[in-house]
């Protein structure tokens, strides 16, 4: 399966402040931990009807896997980017130095 990073950050994003009441904090941590990755939220809707589950089901009818901006953005604002694994290496390279970043949760102060 191609995995691939989301053009831009969901207006429903929870890894947006407006939207970070939505995030499930030790998940989270947990994700940060084992370098795990997030589908893409409106994907996940439109391939399982659901927002926050179902990702095996979600990597098994996909055509592709998108992963979560807001996550990937969240992860390099924290400088939180394990830089001994080739996808999150390749995540964070699709990001541009000057790009404007979003409104964005700052992931160390939620943990």
């Amino acid at each position: 399966m191609t995995v691939t990073l989301c053009e831009k950050v969901c207006k429903n994003c929870p890894f947006q402040k407006q939207n970070s009441h939505h995030l499930n904090l030790p998940e989270i941590r947990n994700m940060i931990d084992n370098n795990i990755v997030s589908p893409c939220h409106m994907d996940m809707v439109k391939y399982t009807g659901v927002e926050n589950s179902g990702v095996e089901y979600y990597a098994q009818v996909a055509p592709e896997f998108r992963v979560c901006r807001g996550m990937v953005e969240a992860r390099i604002l924290a400088d939180l980017i394990p830089k001994d694994n080739a996808l999150w290496t390749y995540l964070e390279g699709q990001f541009y130095a000057d790009e404007p970043h979003g409104d964005i949760v700052d992931l160390k102060e939620l943990l």
